[in-house]
């Protein structure tokens, strides 16, 4: 067979050699044939493929769509429950009715602030209104506001509403309506409200209509397409387009239509029309995409348009060649054909010399392979490292999959599973892998964490397929003699490569109980699984947070370690796998109160990544280490180190204002008008640093000064009660009130025996 082929190959370059004056016709043809292909298939995909592709590209352009309602419904859900979660804080719980707004300016102020707040963490929000419909009605908005009849009458509607949480039509006026979308969320307090009427509280939203627009109009993709939400409980339509208003009453509402998805005409034009509905708290939502044809099949008409004009240039520049470049192209050929028919036998050694050369490029081709295949290999290891060590867990399952893809891993259909191996003596770890390769016919990954530590990704069809090999992995090695103890945990099956990392967590979690075993174990986590208990939500203690909050911020390390305590030991009654998320619970808790303080984080924690210790240790008496010492002390130690602002500057001389004239009459508009500070400003100031208001640390400094003469002194009671600035009469009262006794009672519990006999005797 090889001397045949050897002379038909040297026939071959002969005809070839001899052959230098080709016909200038026929390569003109060959051209030409070279081009005629490109030509058809433009042709082709002009004529055949536009259908087809119009449905692909339709679908297509659905598919943004249902990501754009997904985009939007997540950004309005989020509002809705940002708004339902707002109504039950602290400030609401209380019957707001009964407040005077005028003389309450803490309460005043902490409503406003809430409002405030909320107003500026959505960019859907243009406005938030708190309507109180007392005997006087008052709105804040979120600046406190009395409202006047027309007013009051505007925010009245939403109140006669059945539903405690809806969306209405925007009845409030303002003078920049054109920012304000039609439609508003509403929540009724009515926890709070009593049987009268006239003492009910609502929360009313307005949204910004910009960049609900904008979200709107997003689901037309282009400029000549529209888009219209309609609220099926008021009627309203909702658009940027006005000017198309007609063709949606027109052609899309007079219509029926049973299919989300059709095609339309209006005015000559074809339209592609996507509709769906969009859930709400009391309503749904309609939205409807309409785009023209045009704008969806224009791309591969182009472009069978410029396969047609690029197949025709081709041939004409192929004329060109074959009539006047022919000789120059041919030239370089001819010139290689004379050097290898000159060499040694003629024909002969050129076939020995291809030959040679044939052989060395398979053999670097073969060794290429060979270097692509182990760098496969090394890539795969990294990647299933990357997994179980939860370094892919931003990634999505598509970006996972695709990963997976190009390094020829079969991920479709399949259950993946992780099992830890630990051995006692490292230096079985060959024999295991051994054994691994005689038991295990099933795709496997191993990771070599260290030299006692393996891990391995299973990847398998059908779960009970890995069960008996596995079982004959355990009997082998009970069965050698030269095998140490050998510890092996296998995860429950997971179905998404996301999920391989809570598999790992789970083997990790059993790993930490910290169980001692004698001889070879395996255990089954799915096994155990089926005889638990299904878990039970954790009813996480909010209130101890917020203690444990309350002490740091007191800095009162002792109470926060204290109440610290008793948070895990609550957690633990409940339920001890949900220790770990406590604590991820309580981190962020002090973390957003780092950051209402005005600190870094980063500072504080010194750049320590406290979220990625806490989820890799699972010891109660670590975390609480952890959270103690890289947490709680140095938050203490940053406020105590803070810089004195400008508020605490007036604080402290509003202090000192009242520690030298509180044997006078003192008032906040007095120390304000000292001061040259505005009063509000003052009393929110005062009590933030202090923790109590103006006039009770005037009363329980003048107090602590009356017990102090009292004890210390003979003066009389009502030269005591001057002194301190009272009448004796209610200063009387007032002692008695706040410490359960009279003067008289206080100075014989507190005055020194002595003194008592020295009063007596004068």
């Amino acid at each position: 067979m090889k001397p045949l082929i050897q002379l038909n190959w040297r026939r071959f370059l002969k005809a070839i050699t001899y052959s230098k004056h080709i016909e200038k016709k026929k390569w003109i043809l060959i051209l030409l044939v070279i081009s005629i292909p490109s030509l058809l298939i433009g042709l082709m995909m002009y004529v055949f493929g536009i259908a087809h592709l119009k449905a692909e590209l339709i679908e297509n352009h659905e598919e943004q769509i249902a990501n754009q309602v997904e985009y939007m419904d997540s950004q309005i859900r989020s509002l809705e429950v940002n708004l339902n979660y707002l109504s039950h804080e602290r400030p609401f719980r209380r019957s707001l009715a009964d407040v005077n707004f005028q003389e309450d300016f803490e309460m005043t102020e902490q409503l406003s602030s809430t409002l405030f707040s909320m107003q500026n963490s959505n960019t859907l929000i243009e406005q938030v209104h708190l309507f109180i419909n007392s005997e006087r009605p008052s709105v804040f908005n979120p600046q406190f506001h009395w409202t006047n009849e027309e007013i009051t009458a505007e925010y009245q509607r939403y109140l006669t509403n059945e539903e405690t949480f809806f969306w209405e039509r925007n009845y409030i006026k303002a003078e920049e309506a054109n920012h304000k979308f039609p439609l508003v969320l509403v929540r009724n307090l009515s926890s709070y409200q009593t049987f009268d009427d006239n003492a009910s509280v609502s929360f009313v939203v307005e949204l910004n209509q910009d960049s609900m627009l904008q979200m709107i109009d997003g689901l037309s993709m282009n400029s000549e397409g529209t888009a219209f939400l309609i609220d099926e409980k008021t009627g309203m339509i909702v658009s940027s387009n006005h000017n198309r208003s007609r063709f949606l009453i027109d052609n899309l509402l007079n219509e029926e239509h049973t299919e989300p998805s059709f095609t339309t005409s209006w005015d000559g034009q074809s339209y592609s029309v996507s509709s769906g509905s969009i859930n709400r708290v009391d309503t749904d939502w309609t939205y409807m995409s309409v785009v023209p044809i045009s704008y969806i099949t224009a791309p591969i008409e182009r472009l069978s348009q410029i396969l047609i004009v690029t197949s025709l240039i081709g041939m004409i520049i192929s004329y060109i060649i074959g009539n006047f470049a022919l000789k120059s192209v041919y030239q370089p050929f001819s010139k290689f054909m004379d050097a290898i028919s000159t060499e040694g036998d003629d024909s002969e050694n050129t076939i020995d010399s291809l030959n040679r050369n044939w052989k060395a490029i398979n053999q670097e081709k073969e060794f290429l392979e060979m270097e692509v295949d182990q760098l496969n290999q090394k890539l795969i290891e990294h990647f299933m490292t990357q997994l179980v060590r939860g370094q892919l867990t931003s990634d999505s399952e598509e970006t996972l999959r695709e990963r997976a893809e190009k390094y020829h891993i079969d991920v479709v259909n399949k259950h993946f599973y992780f099992m830890d191996i630990e051995l006692t003596d490292k230096k079985k770890k060959p024999l295991l892998q051994k054994k691994i390769e005689e038991c295990i016919d099933s795709t496997n990954y191993p990771i070599q964490f260290n030299d006692r530590f393996t891990g391995i990704v299973w990847i398998v069809e059908d779960e009970n397929e890995l069960k008996p090999q596995v079982e004959k992995l355990y009997q082998s090695i009970n069965a050698d003699v030269a095998m140490d103890k050998v510890i092996m945990l296998l995860s429950h099956s997971v179905e998404q490569l996301s999920d391989i990392y809570q598999a790992v967590e789970q083997v990790y979690q059993r790993k930490y109980k910290k169980n001692v075993y004698e001889h070879t174990v395996l255990i089954w986590l799915s096994d155990l699984e089926e005889g638990q208990q299904q878990h039970i939500p954790l009813d996480y203690p909010f209130s101890i947070e917020s203690d444990i909050i309350q002490a740091i911020d007191y800095l009162n390390f002792d109470r926060a370690v204290q109440l610290l305590d008793q948070f895990i030991q609550l957690l633990v009654e409940q339920d001890e796998r949900s220790i770990q998320y406590g604590f991820i619970q309580l981190y962020s808790g002090i973390q957003s109160q780092i950051l209402r303080d005005g600190l870094s984080p980063y500072k504080v924690f010194e750049g320590r990544n406290i979220m990625k210790e806490i989820m890799h240790n699972y010891d109660i008496l670590n975390l609480k280490q952890l959270l103690i010492e890289r947490v709680i002390k140095p938050y203490i130690t940053a406020k105590e180190s803070e810089d004195l602002t400008t508020q605490e500057y007036i604080v402290k001389e509003a202090i000192r204002y009242i520690q030298a004239n509180y044997m006078y009459d003192l008032s906040l508009e007095e120390c304000a008008e000292e001061l040259e500070v505005n009063t509000y400003n003052l009393s929110r100031w005062f009590k933030q640093a202090v923790k109590e208001n103006f006039s009770e640390y005037v009363t329980h400094y003048r107090m602590e000064k009356a017990k102090r003469l009292l004890a210390d002194t003979d003066n009389k009671i009502g030269e005591i009660a001057e002194s301190v600035g009272y009448q004796n009469s209610y200063f009387n009262r007032l002692f008695k009130k706040l410490f359960s006794m009279t003067p008289g009672q206080y100075r014989k519990l507190h005055q020194k025996p002595d003194q008592l006999e020295t009063r007596f005797k004068s």
